[in-house]
């Protein structure tokens, strides 16, 4: 599949599509499997290196 966006740029897609939808920001792209901030925090908690104890260095 061939994309065309704004400005020439193009893009061409060679694999499976994505399982979640990508959502654009202003001038960015974000691929995340949450749709609020509720979910968020859900997907946050469960990730590797989101805990309170990473940032407690001085």
């Amino acid at each position: 599949m061939n994309l065309a966006f704004g400005g020439g740029w193009r893009a061409t897609v060679t694999d499976q599509p994505l399982r979640i939808t990508p959502h654009f920001t202003g001038d960015s792209v974000r691929v995340v499997q949450y749709a609020d901030a509720k979910e968020r925090e859900r997907w946050l908690l469960g990730t590797f290196g989101s805990q309170d104890w990473l940032w407690d260095a001085p």
